[in-house]
């Protein structure tokens, strides 16, 4: 299922010709390290999660090619519930013994809920209405609640978190996220997360070093120009 994900990340990333550098299954110490297609692959410890580092040079639609690469996750999440939801309601009528297939498909339908959930809570902050925030503080209150050891999910509940007002909350959140993240690109979104909390405890200091930590992490981060704004319409 990991492995699902970061291929639709990957998959996507080519196709809009944005490089990936390396895809990380898992956390923790690397077990495995290898050089294939252009890629370095890793496979770590825990298998709870996992990460594709991908970027390209600036060009037009950037941002939005990048933004498409990183739906690409939950678009396949969305797909797998489909599937696991139609095929469980198949094997129940058809052959109602194989309770052993029917736990396994269970637990992958509920790893991609929570997964989804995650991603859908993360764009509702993003696309930045505020209609959509109590939507987002539920399904990344789920998703946290179920899954409180994935960095991205506890990133998500943070962002949430500090969108909503709760700062100290939110901005510890996004501090763990950070030192659990294994790339640079999962630290530099956190770090502007914490920027934006900062700024609005009116740290003004504290949020410039985070977003040059993320700047300096991810030159590229497609939250540097959305963090900008929402710093400029803080602090100004």
């Amino acid at each position: 299922m990991i492995l699902i994900h970061e291929l639709a990340h990957a998959s996507i990333a080519y196709l809009l010709r944005i490089r990936v550098f390396r895809i990380i299954l898992g956390y923790g110490k690397t077990l495995y390290a290898r050089r294939f297609l252009g890629i370095t692959w890793e496979l770590r410890v825990f298998p709870l999660g996992g990460v594709t580092l991908m970027a390209g040079p600036p060009s037009r639609f950037y941002r939005l090619k990048m933004f498409l690469a990183i739906l690409a996750g939950p678009a396949v999440h969305i797909t797998l519930l489909t599937f696991t939801v139609g095929l469980s309601a198949l094997l129940m009528v058809t052959n109602p013994k194989l309770t052993n297939l029917r736990l396994f498909i269970g637990l992958v339908f509920w790893c991609n809920l929570f997964l989804l959930l995650e991603n859908i809570a993360y764009t509702n902050i993003l696309i930045n209405r505020v209609d959509l925030l109590q939507e987002a503080a539920i399904y990344s209150a789920e998703a946290y609640q179920n899954a409180p050891w994935e960095p991205a999910i506890i990133g998500t509940r943070g962002a949430v978190l500090v969108e909503l007002g709760q700062l100290d909350e939110g901005i510890m959140l996004l501090k763990v996220a950070m030192a659990k993240h294994s790339s640079a690109q999962g630290k530099a979104a956190n770090a502007c997360h914490a920027a934006i909390g900062e700024s609005r405890r009116g740290n003004v200091s504290e949020s410039q070093h985070y977003f040059h930590i993320a700047r300096s992490l991810d030159p590229q981060c497609y939250l540097l120009e959305y963090t900008a704004k929402k710093l400029a319409g803080t602090q100004g």
